[in-house]
Protein backbone atom coordinates (compact mmCIF):
# COMPACT_ATOMS: atom_id res chain seq x y z
CA UNK A 1 0.00 0.00 0.00
CA UNK A 2 1.33 3.42 -0.40
CA UNK A 3 1.46 6.84 1.78
CA UNK A 4 -1.66 8.59 1.74
CA UNK A 5 0.79 11.68 1.01
CA UNK A 6 2.74 10.40 -1.63
CA UNK A 7 3.74 7.54 -3.84
CA UNK A 8 6.13 5.78 -1.33
CA UNK A 9 5.08 2.47 0.28
CA UNK A 10 3.81 2.56 3.77
CA UNK A 11 5.79 1.65 7.07
CA UNK A 12 5.54 -1.99 7.29
CA UNK A 13 5.26 -1.34 11.69
CA UNK A 14 4.35 1.77 13.71
CA UNK A 15 3.87 4.17 10.21
CA UNK A 16 0.11 4.25 9.98
CA UNK A 17 -0.96 5.36 6.48
CA UNK A 18 2.06 7.16 6.07
CA UNK A 19 5.88 6.27 4.90
CA UNK A 20 8.45 6.51 6.75
CA UNK A 21 9.35 10.40 5.52
CA UNK A 22 6.01 11.70 6.85
CA UNK A 23 5.23 9.24 9.77
CA UNK A 24 8.65 11.44 11.40
CA UNK A 25 7.00 14.62 9.50
CA UNK A 26 3.46 13.91 11.30
CA UNK A 27 3.89 11.58 14.20
CA UNK A 28 6.56 13.08 16.19
CA UNK A 29 6.98 16.94 16.53
CA UNK A 30 8.39 18.98 18.99
CA UNK A 31 6.34 20.73 21.70
CA UNK A 32 6.04 25.17 20.46
CA UNK A 33 8.39 25.74 23.04
CA UNK A 34 10.90 23.46 21.27
CA UNK A 35 12.04 21.49 23.99
CA UNK A 36 10.25 17.97 23.72
CA UNK A 37 9.59 15.80 21.15
CA UNK A 38 5.85 14.28 21.15
CA UNK A 39 5.47 10.97 19.92
CA UNK A 40 1.59 10.48 18.32
CA UNK A 41 1.76 6.79 18.50
CA UNK A 42 2.52 6.98 22.29
CA UNK A 43 -0.26 9.30 22.72
CA UNK A 44 -2.72 7.00 20.75
CA UNK A 45 -1.71 3.63 22.63
CA UNK A 46 -1.55 5.58 26.10
CA UNK A 47 -5.71 6.77 25.02
CA UNK A 48 -6.93 2.88 23.97
CA UNK A 49 -5.61 1.52 27.77
CA UNK A 50 -2.47 -0.21 26.57
CA UNK A 51 0.88 0.16 29.14
CA UNK A 52 3.65 2.76 26.80
CA UNK A 53 6.10 4.71 28.54
CA UNK A 54 5.00 8.17 28.10
CA UNK A 55 6.75 11.33 29.28
CA UNK A 56 4.59 14.10 31.03
CA UNK A 57 4.05 16.13 28.05
CA UNK A 58 2.66 13.35 26.33
CA UNK A 59 0.18 12.01 29.15
CA UNK A 60 -0.75 15.76 29.24
CA UNK A 61 -1.82 15.84 25.62
CA UNK A 62 -3.75 12.86 26.36
CA UNK A 63 -5.09 13.75 29.14
CA UNK A 64 -7.00 17.21 27.02
CA UNK A 65 -7.95 14.75 23.95
CA UNK A 66 -9.61 12.29 26.67
CA UNK A 67 -11.30 15.43 28.38
CA UNK A 68 -11.98 16.99 24.91
CA UNK A 69 -14.09 13.36 24.07
CA UNK A 70 -16.17 13.31 27.32
CA UNK A 71 -14.43 10.92 29.56
CA UNK A 72 -14.29 11.45 33.18
CA UNK A 73 -11.23 11.90 35.55
CA UNK A 74 -11.67 8.56 36.51
CA UNK A 75 -11.90 7.07 33.14
CA UNK A 76 -9.31 8.85 32.13
CA UNK A 77 -7.19 7.81 34.87
CA UNK A 78 -7.77 4.22 34.21
CA UNK A 79 -6.40 3.87 30.96
CA UNK A 80 -3.92 6.10 31.37
CA UNK A 81 -2.83 3.99 34.60
CA UNK A 82 -2.72 7.36 36.93
CA UNK A 83 -4.93 8.37 39.88
CA UNK A 84 -7.88 10.50 39.07
CA UNK A 85 -6.29 12.99 41.51
CA UNK A 86 -3.57 13.55 38.58
CA UNK A 87 -5.91 13.72 36.45
CA UNK A 88 -7.17 16.84 37.97
CA UNK A 89 -3.89 18.63 38.12
CA UNK A 90 -3.71 17.89 34.39
CA UNK A 91 -6.47 18.94 33.35
CA UNK A 92 -5.86 22.24 35.60
CA UNK A 93 -1.77 22.78 34.04
CA UNK A 94 -4.07 22.42 30.53
CA UNK A 95 -6.45 25.26 31.30
CA UNK A 96 -3.41 27.49 32.94
CA UNK A 97 -1.29 26.75 29.74
CA UNK A 98 -4.64 27.65 27.58
CA UNK A 99 -4.88 30.88 29.47
CA UNK A 100 -1.29 31.87 29.31
CA UNK A 101 -1.21 31.71 25.51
Amino acid sequence: MQCIRCDRPRRKSGGGPFCSVHMVQDWVYRTPQGDEIVDEFAIERAMAGRRVEITTTERTEAVRRLTEQGHSAREIGLRLRISERHVLRYRSRIRWLAEAS
